[in-house]
Formats: C-alpha cells, sequence, structure tokens
C-alpha cells in the first residue's frame, strides 16, 4: 500500500525579471508534468513576440496579457509531485503594481521560494516580498539563487555565491524564519533542479526538488468555525461556479449552508473539490474548490470569506490592532490613509488613534494617559497600539479567534510599511440576517 504524501502550498516570490515563472516551469518539465512538446510549441509562439526565452514561463503565464506584457499579473497553481510531497504551488506577481495579488497567493501557503537573480542580488521586491511572506506567517522560505549560467565564464563563481549569501542573510535574517535554505540553481539550463541534475563542481548541497521535500504544511485549527477566505471565483464545467481558497479554520461538507461576509448572503455546498477530487468534506488547511447551489459567476469576488451561517465573522468599522512599524519603514501618522492587505482582502484604512508606543531601543513604554503630548506618530523599529478606521468593509478577526484573519500589512504605493495583527474589532451593526453590513 502506498503512503499518502504529505501536502504543501509553497509560493513562488522575487523581484520582477528575476526569473521565478521561468524556474517554476523548468522544474515542471523535469518532473514530467509538462512535456517537451508544449515547451516547443510556447517557444514558437513567443518568437512571434520576440520573447523566445519564456518558452518556460508561459507554461504557467497563459493568460493573454501576462504574456504580451512578459510578466505575471495573478498569481498562478499548479500541482505537482515529488518524491515526498504533493506540492501546491502559487507563482506570485513579482512586479510592485501587482503585490496585492502577490499577498493573496502568499496568504495560502505553507512556505515561501524566494528567487533572486544572481547577477543582480537583492532588489526591492525581493526585500519586500521577503517582508509580506514572514508579516504572512510563513515560518520556512527556501532562496534560489537563479541564472547560475550567467557564472558559467567566471572563476569567481564561489565567490560571488558566498556574496550573494551574506546579502540575503542580511534580508532574511531579522525576519524571524525558523527554516531558511539557499541554494544555487539555473532554471534555464535545469541545474540543480532534482537530485540527478547538473550541478556546480564547487556545490554539495541538496537540489531544489530535495529542499521542497523536506518543507511541512502549517496545521490550522480544524475546531474552530468555518472559514475560506476567497481567493478566486471561475466557472468549472460539470460543477457550475466554484470559489477557491484555503480554509483556515474549521471543516466544510457537501450539503452545508455557507454564509458570505461581508456581503450577507448564502447558498448551499454543491460540490466540495480537494486536490482536484470530490470529497464529502473539506478540513481547516485544505485548499478547496466550493462549488454553490445557485451562485451567480459575479456574486462573489475575491476577499471575501465563507462563514457558518450561525457564526459568522465580524465586518470591521474599527480595529484595535498592534503595528510593529519596519525599521527601514517610514513614520506612520495619526490621521493618515493607509492600505491595509489582510488575507485576500484588502482596503485603505484611516489611523485614528495611537494608544500606545513602545520604542526597542530605549525599552521604554508610553501610552495615551501617561505621554506629555499626545500621541500622534510611530516611527520606524517602534511598535504601538492604534485604532484603525475601516474605509471599505473588511473582514478581521482577533488573533485569539482566527489567527489567519488576524494578520495583516500596512502598505502604500511606495511599498510596504508596517505588519500588525488584530487586538479587537468593532464591527458593523448587521441587518436582515447573518453576516449583513448596514451599509
Amino acid at each position: 500500500m502506498s503512503v499518502a504524501r504529505e501536502q504543501v502550498a509553497v509560493v513562488v516570490v522575487g523581484h520582477v525579471d528575476h526569473g521565478k515563472s521561468t524556474l517554476l516551469g523548468r522544474l515542471l518539465v523535469e518532473l514530467g508534468v509538462f512535456g517537451t512538446e508544449q515547451v516547443a510549441h510556447n517557444e514558437r509562439e513567443a518568437a512571434q513576440f520576440g520573447k523566445e526565452s519564456f518558452k518556460y514561463a508561459w507554461l504557467l503565464d497563459s493568460s493573454p496579457e501576462a504574456r504580451r506584457r512578459g510578466l505575471t499579473i495573478e498569481a498562478n497553481y499548479q500541482r505537482f509531485s515529488t518524491r515526498r510531497k504533493e506540492v501546491l504551488v502559487i507563482d506570485a506577481p513579482g512586479h510592485r503594481d501587482f503585490v496585492r495579488n502577490m499577498i493573496t497567493g502568499a496568504s495560502e501557503a505553507d512556505a515561501a521560494l524566494l528567487v533572486i537573480d544572481v547577477a543582480e542580488g537583492v532588489m526591492p521586491q525581493t526585500s519586500e516580498h521577503a517582508v509580506l511572506v514572514s508579516i504572512l506567517g510563513i515560518r520556512q522560505i527556501v532562496v534560489a539563487l537563479n541564472k547560475l549560467d550567467r557564472l558559467d565564464e567566471r572563476n569567481d563563481a564561489p565567490a560571488i555565491l558566498r556574496q550573494r549569501v551574506e546579502e540575503v542573510r542580511e534580508v532574511i535574517d531579522p525576519l524571524g524564519f525558523e527554516s531558511v535554505r539557499i541554494l544555487p540553481v539555473s532554471a534555464w539550463a535545469g541545474t540543480n533542479l532534482r537530485s540527478e541534475s547538473a550541478r556546480p563542481p564547487w556545490y554539495s548541497g541538496p537540489s531544489l526538488e530535495e529542499v521542497l521535500d523536506s518543507l511541512h504544511g502549517r496545521q490550522e485549527p480544524t475546531s474552530g468555525p468555518f472559514r475560506l477566505p476567497i481567493g478566486t471565483v471561475t466557472s468549472v464545467r460539470g460543477a457550475g461556479t466554484v470559489v477557491t481558497g484555503r480554509i483556515v479554520s474549521g471543516r466544510i461538507s457537501v450539503g452545508d449552508q455557507v454564509w458570505a461576509v461581508p456581503l450577507g448572503k448564502g447558498w448551499k455546498v454543491a460540490s466540495v473539490h480537494v486536490d482536484g477530487r470530490k470529497r464529502p468534506a473539506a478540513f481547516a488547511g485544505d485548499h478547496v474548490g466550493i462549488a454553490l447551489k445557485d451562485l451567480g459567476r459575479k456574486e462573489l469576488e475575491r476577499g471575501e470569506v465563507l462563514s457558518e451561517p450561525s457564526n459568522p465573522p465580524p465586518v470591521a468599522a474599527k480595529m484595535r490592532v498592534r503595528l510593529s512599524v519596519l525599521p527601514r519603514g517610514t513614520t506612520i501618522l495619526r490621521g493618515m490613509t493607509y492600505h491595509l492587505h489582510a488575507h485576500t482582502a484588502d482596503t485603505p484604512v484611516r489611523l485614528e488613534a495611537v494608544h500606545q508606543r513602545f520604542d526597542p531601543r530605549m525599552g521604554s513604554m508610553l501610552d495615551e494617559d501617561t505621554a506629555s503630548v499626545p500621541l500622534s506618530r510611530l516611527h520606524p523599529g517602534e511598535v504601538g497600539v492604534v485604532t484603525l478606521v475601516a474605509i471599505k468593509p473588511i473582514v478581521v478577526e482577533p488573533s485569539e479567534h482566527v489567527p489567519r484573519l488576524s494578520r495583516f500589512a500596512l502598505r502604500t504605493k511606495s511599498g510596504t510599511l508596517a505588519a500588525g495583527s488584530v487586538i479587537s474589532v468593532e464591527a458593523i451593526p448587521r441587518q436582515g440576517g447573518p453576516g449583513r453590513p448596514s451599509i
């Protein structure tokens, strides 16, 4: 009897043009998920646009817009098997204009694969993506130093690799990951992707597949209330309209009633799909597709949360949060508007009040009752307790209830400023049934 492989979800992140989709596409070819005839077809098609080098990337970037622009726009999902694991890989956008989509992909993952062009080294999105996956609770990270073939003619390749590892450590080590693996690869040449792949003579470490085999899935609270942040809404032949995402709490079964928040509408579960197969039920930690009876294609969207009708999550009007400003960020000011990203949702928020401010460097705490002047800001590196006002409806929950709906990132167009978790929620009053906001 074969033993079921452990399932693990891995989000692939990194700076734009560092080869994320090419690396993933080449690995899938090496694993036999895609055939060489598909690669050849992509090469012929890409040649029409002068983009022959995209023949592996286009195995995942199949949308006309992504191919026209030559970059990943939406997160792409693909399942494959290694020797020991069933892997769901999420190819996230690298361009800063699509960080929202990257966060959605990362919110569903157990581990991150950070891809870095070994010739360019750490770039702005490299650092931001590492910070974001840490904020979202990912504790395992694999760093692939890609495009090793660009160093083939250089005698100092090992020295360059050592320098890149030091640069990566400067970014990664302060973020508190429990597992960090760094390895050299070449997506284009297929170097060090599998144990059978060619490797540099000076490298004796593991291949990418072997490192993926060492990752583990995160345990989610199956005993809590059912919660499913919606990642996508798609039409599937034979199943109808299907919502997909990762269950972060509880369980769901065929025939159950579910309630969408903040929309405030319910449906009956027609079918449940896990790993592309119909199942009678799914549990916390499963990446699922759920077909809902009589659901219209445009009734639901990313960011809604499916829940139990009798126990829906709150829709936040205000939230008191614990906020950590990044050391390399900018000052957070009372009265300013920022963008909050939590699970698959995002909304603008206004910082209404600063209640406490803790400076780790001084080891001192100020609160609104003892400060000589009103608290109005948090500086880079400081931690505080603040109140945020949600300008648009968003579902968040206190960390003690559903941790995965508590964590968030605070951003502006210039990048990520802070990380936080929800302490308490002042909810929008509900009308007309479970979960319906009075807005």
